[in-house]
């Protein structure tokens, strides 16, 4: 590259090394290059640094001299000092560089300067850069004797420079006696003289993680190292001692380099020639990655022994492990013997399956062996099933007839391999997905005939399932999660034996499954070795393989036309909900859709592909309620991570679906979508006989392992009478979920209802709302706390609070006075102010007498004495929930309107809260009158009656006087508030169902407006008494509903399978109640 550089031109690269203080290597990256990026060496023009004690190469010393004590010679003084200067500047990053000249006499060197890279806009000063700063801090000298075509292009500048430098005794300049050497310096230790010494070494310093320097890559995992020798005296004047060893990467070993046949010996070599090696194939990859990451770089170490050769064995990190990263990439593989002696075993492990899966680097050519199959004991084993799920192009589900009662196996096709499915966002291999859906259209749900092969062990060499199957795991054939069935057992492990068998259709002249997927050209044949178990039709398999070949079918043709199910539009989880609700219009307008019932997430609940969209949905039966069945999550390698048990009948009825829809095709309806992105709807499948459809809530009503859904209204349904009369048939058979039911009685529901409304008992509280919060959260003064603000304010006003000194400092929870608005209120801080922030720098604080938030700067703020009453005094405001409905929170689309509402109905109103709700009282009314109970917070009287006036309270109106959830977060200002109270204003007016309005109180209750106004719904609860509860609210929900705005926009806002069970309220109140 050296020949080919111009003179005198501005260029750029990336530092990849520093050898000395006067010398960089610079390589150029090639953007989508496989091999090593070009590099040259530049030295500083005009420059000399003090030259560095070798401490690895040929020339280096390897035995102690005499008067050495143990180390290499000693740098020249200011070597490692410039070295360092420069390493620590410009290794890894990009600079610019212009190459001065070019002497020939020294094999065509490079002499030039180089800079880093400016901020933008900015011009360079000049070309000297770099060698500035060195010769400026007394790090290099001039040569003041090179003719002037061997001069820097700024020499004249660099002489005035050295001359300062000179002249104030900087660095190498310093001729001050006992000035000590230029610092930084070092001391290098000789490397170790016996194996027990390095043994010795590592065990000294084992467990602990020591600080090195990469100074030189013999490998991709070998390194020289010099590490840090924590042990030496680190004063201002003393070198930093280091340990030159060669480390080797525990566990990993890169392909090295080789010599030719015929070349000299290490040592016979002439001097001075450089040793012919020959890299074997991806060892320049991977040492060019590896130099690109840790040479001449600061590295962590942990050492854990000593190989045979004496090299330590150990951790490098950077600080991501780098024997993980070159495994990851296909650049190296696991070394057995020191793999046990690295604390990153498993990863590794774990990064060179991720390569050898993805066929990288060294991975690239590498076939899985097909050893350890062995024919079935007692000769060949045959017996008829019935197919429950293909798993993949060559592994199927089946429900032994002999045992129908046990869970059904795993069986992979014998001696043929189809194509691979993609898990997650990988794409199917070409074929897989036309081997897969040619087994299912044919095979699931009918009865086959089975003959066992062999058998193979999973954990065995070879062992691994065909299609990429993992046994007990989730399937690579099903969208999502294994449909393994509920009452299933959790598999041992990998070292489970797998069944290898041959399949045909239990009718005349079947042919042979796996033949009919070679035919196809949707499988390739395995290559069994001599001795090896097969398929017994082995040598037909071979001969259709030839044939599909010749006829360039499927995955044998280059340009074949099953290259897999395309782009799927995941409508699942929460990436997916959004997408979910814009598709839910266009799927109601265009009727029923055809769809595959990919899994079977409950009873009633399944993932769904629509064929013609190409979209993964979830899909919940609108009208059926199952059991939750048992849920299982799996770790890597199929292993059992979380068991969580079901409901009664639960399992039962996930495999009552399982077994009758899984992978079927069905025709969906879609009603409406849920909160969390779920379509509600139904779906039909054939029948048996194949004249009529059958539909599958109707099935599962009739079976009795499910229950009417409680959204679901039988009345607003067209199609609701067979559903109706299934649910009631299995209710009088006393099937399933209907066995040992009791039918409660009208004196035995109103009895629960009454235990509800006594558990939620609790003192009511009136008074006039001063603040509104998001779920239904409201700021109530009763009229006695009202009578005690001029108390409080008269207290506040006697310290003199305007002339005292700012509360600089705050901390959570302590009670200050805060001013707002010219006087002064007592507050309690929320967020503590930070110095961070700097002129916009304020704390948030809630104003415990009127209940409301803002931020307040320092200057505003003032220590109150803890001894005085003040400080002690609890709250004047009670915090009450309108919590008998569920209230959307902040973190909700409609928590912003929801507020707006309440606030526009209560805001300097007299309410009376009890029971979880609230009415809005008549100016005359004295809200006298007995409640089921509130949630209710700290401070403040717990009850309040009379009619007298209640304190005035100003309020401004407008959308803005409710905060949206981004002003909680980064507002530093104070709202338009009006005195005495700094509470929030109503919005403006806006319509709201069930009057509030006015100066009068309102016959609905503020639960009732909201759900009216689609702005809450009901908790939907299991037991009898909560749900009896709650039926008051019926009617008004059902308003709310069918104006399908607010959280009735894209349908039910409910989950399909959510109960809101008490954890659930518990949850909610938590994070919004009092």
């Amino acid at each position: 590259m050296t020949a080919n550089v111009p003179l005198h031109r501005p260029l750029s690269a990336v530092v990849k090394a520093v050898p000395s203080g006067d010398t960089v290597v610079l390589i150029k990256p090639q953007p989508g290059a496989t091999g090593p990026p070009p590099e040259l060496r530049l030295s500083l023009a005009s420059l000399a640094a003090p030259k560095l004690a070798q401490t690895h190469g040929p020339g280096a010393p390897t035995d102690a001299a005499p008067g050495s004590n143990g180390y290499f010679p000693a740098d020249e003084a200011g070597a490692w000092a410039a070295r360092e200067f420069l390493r620590k500047k410009l290794v890894g990053k990009p600079v610019s560089f212009f190459v001065d000249y070019r002497v020939a006499a020294l094999q065509g060197r490079l002499f030039g300067s180089l800079s880093l890279p400016l901020p933008a806009g900015e011009a360079p000063h000049s070309k000297g850069g770099v060698s500035m700063e060195l010769v400026s801090a007394g790090l290099a000298r001039l040569r003041r004797h090179n003719p002037e075509n061997e001069r820097a292009a700024d020499y004249d500048a660099l002489v005035a420079a050295e001359d300062a430098a000179i002249s104030a005794g900087r660095g190498i300049h310093n001729k001050t006696p006992g000035s000590g050497p230029v610092q930084p310096s070092r001391r290098v230790h000789l490397p170790f003289s016996s194996t027990a010494a390095a043994e010795a070494y590592v065990a000294s310093v084992s467990g602990t993680t020591l600080d090195g320097i990469v100074d030189h890559v013999i490998n991709g995992a070998v390194l020289r190292v010099l590490i840090k020798d924590e042990d030496a005296p680190s004063g201002d004047t003393d070198p930093t001692v280091y340990r030159a060893v060669t480390v080797s990467i525990a566990g990993v070993v890169c392909p090295g380099f080789r010599r030719p046949e015929g070349s000299a010996p290490p040592g016979a070599a002439p001097a001075g020639a450089p040793p012919a090696l020959i890299p074997m194939p991806f060892a320049l990859n991977a040492k060019v990655f590896t130099e690109s990451r840790v040479l001449h770089r600061d590295v962590r170490i942990s050492l854990g022994g000593v190989d045979k050769s004496g090299m330590l064995l150990g951790t490098v990190s950077d600080p991501v492990g780098l024997g993980e990263e070159l495994l990851r990439r296909g650049l190296a593989r696991t070394m057995g013997y020191s793999l046990d002696q690295s604390a990153e075993a498993p990863a590794l492990r774990a990064a060179e399956r991720t390569a050898r899966n993805a066929r990288l680097g060294v991975w690239k050519d590498w076939v899985a062996p097909t050893t350890g199959a062995v024919p079935p004991s007692g000769g060949t084993e045959s017996w008829a099933g019935r197919v429950v799920e293909v798993v993949s192009g060559d592994m199927l589900v089946i429900q032994d007839e002999r045992s129908p009662s046990s869970e059904p196996r795993r069986l992979s096709l014998a001696s043929v391999r189809a194509p691979r499915l993609g898990r997650g966002a990988e794409r199917d291999a070409p074929g897989a997905y036309a081997a897969r859906e040619l087994l299912r259209k044919r095979l699931i749900g009918r009865r086959v005939l089975v003959t066992v092969e062999y058998t193979r062990v999973l954990g065995a060499p070879g062992g691994g399932p065909p299609g990429g199957g993992v046994a007990g795991g989730p399937a690579p054939g099903s969208v999502g999660a294994s449909n393994a069935p509920k009452s299933a057992a959790p598999t041992a492990g990998r070292s489970d034996p797998m069944m290898f068998v041959s399949l045909r259709r239990d009718i005349k002249d079947a042919e042979d499954v796996g033949l009919m997927l070679v035919k196809e050209g949707l499988a390739t044949v395995t290559r069994h070795r001599g001795d090896e178990a097969r398929a017994g039709a082995y040598e037909e398999y071979l001969v259709a393989e030839k044939e599909a070949t010749a006829k360039r079918e499927a995955i044998s043709a280059a340009d074949g036309p099953t290259s897999g199910r395309g782009r799927v539009n995941d409508l699942t989880g929460p990436s997916g909900k959004k997408r979910a609700k814009e598709m839910v219009d266009y799927l109601q307008r265009t009727g029923p859709q055809r769809a595959i019932i990919e899994y079977v997430m409950t009873g009633s609940r399944f993932r769904v592909m629509l064929i013609k969209d190409s979209a993964l949905a979830t899909l919940a039966l609108k009208a059926v309620a199952c059991p939750p069945s048992t849920r299982r999550v799996y770790g890597p390698g199929g292993v059992l991570k979380e068991s969580v048990p079901g409901e009664p009948l639960g399992d039962e009825a996930h495999n009552f679906s399982r077994n009758t829809f899984l992978q079927r095709d069905v025709d969906v309806v879609i009603d409406s979508c849920d909160r969390t992105g779920a379509f509600l709807g139904t779906f039909s499948l054939p029948n048996s006989d194949g004249k009529g459809r059958e539909d599958a809530a109707r099935m599962l009503l009739e079976a009795g392992y499910g229950k009417l859904h409680p959204a679901y209204y039988p009345a607003e349904d067209p199609n609701s009478g067979p559903l109706v009369a299934a649910a009631a048939a299995a209710k009088s058979a006393g099937k399933g979920v209907w066995k040992g039911y009791h039918e409660p009685t009208a004196a035995e529901v109103a009895e629960a209802a009454a235990k509800a409304a006594a558990a939620r008992a609790g003192p009511t509280v009136v008074g006039r709302v001063v603040d509104v919060g998001f779920a239904g959260k409201l700021y109530i003064q009763t009229e006695a706390a009202a009578r005690q603000l001029s108390s409080v304010e008269g207290a506040l006003a006697a310290l003199s609070l305007d002339g005292g000194t700012p509360a600089t400092s705050s901390r959570v929870g302590e009670v200050l006075a805060a001013k707002w608005n010219g006087d002064w209120y007592r507050a309690k801080v929320l967020v503590p102010a930070s110095a961070a922030d700097g002129a916009s720098m304020a704390a948030r604080v809630q104003f415990l007498d009127y209940g409301n938030e803002d931020w307040v700067a320092p200057r505003d703020l003032r220590q109150i004495n803890a001894a005085t009453p003040l400080a002690s005094m609890p709250p004047l405001v009670n915090v009450a929930a309108v919590d008998a409905v569920m209230v959307p929170g902040e973190d909700h689309e409609a928590g912003r309107d929801a507020g707006l509402l309440l606030r526009e109905l209560t805001m300097g109103r007299r309410v009376r809260v009890a029971g979880g709700d609230a009415v809005v009282l008549a100016d005359g009314d004295s809200g006298a009158g007995s409640g089921s109970g509130f949630s209710s917070g700290t401070g403040g009287s717990g009850s309040g009656s009379g009619s007298s006036a209640a304190p005035a309270i100003v309020v401004n109106g407008g959308d803005d006087a409710f905060p949206t959830p981004a002003d909680a977060a980064a507002s530093r200002r104070g709202g338009g508030k009006g005195a005495p109270s700094p509470a929030r204003s109503a919005a403006t007016s806006r319509p709201a169902s069930g009057g509030g309005g006015g100066g009068g109180g309102s016959t609905a209750t503020l639960a009732e407006q909201l759900l009216q106004a689609g702005l809450a719904r009901n908790w939907r609860r299991q037991d009898a008494s909560t749900r009896a509860l709650a039926e008051r609210y019926r009617d008004a929900e059902d308003i709310g509903r069918r104006s399908r705005k607010h959280i009735w926009r894209y349908g039910d806002a409910y989950a399909s399978d959510e109960d809101d069970d008490e954890e659930t309220q518990a949850a909610h109140r938590r994070k919004y109640g009092p």
